[in-house]
């Protein structure tokens, strides 16, 4: 199996996904605690990119693709990688990386994406984008 040069593929999206941390082992989801008094906690939740690849010379095509069934994939509630996943010129991360049982979000978190990904910088160094 080849690689491909950095500069022969091309990102026309990102989907992000908001996610809640599961155990793989037991199935638990773990929480987080803010103070002595806090005996409820929170779930740990975190928001990740999925990055849609394209080769260069595919790109306009893929762009082209998207921009004409965008209406019919929003009116089907279809993400980006549902398309890339449809495409076969077109690859999202989520095909190529393994997944772990964490729970994906429908919708987004109460707080805003900063929030979060202000604190994923502060414990890794930078955003995630896997």
């Amino acid at each position: 199996m080849g690689g491909v040069v950095g500069n022969r593929v091309r990102t026309p999206g990102i989907h992000r996904q908001h996610r809640i941390r599961v155990r793989r082992e037991c199935g638990e989801m773990p929480r987080t605690y803010e103070g002595s008094n806090n005996s409820i906690g929170s779930y740990v939740r975190y928001i990740q990119d999925k990055q849609i690849f394209a080769l260069a010379h595919d790109f306009d095509l893929a762009h082209s693709a998207y921009l004409r069934y965008k209406d019919d994939l929003m009116r089907e509630n279809l993400t980006l990688s549902d398309f890339a996943s449809a495409v076969p010129f077109v690859v999202s991360t989520l095909e190529i990386l393994p997944q772990n049982n964490d729970l994906i979000m429908s919708g987004l978190f109460e707080e805003p994406d900063e929030f979060f990904l202000r604190r994923q910088a502060a414990a890794f160094g930078e955003t995630l984008v896997i």
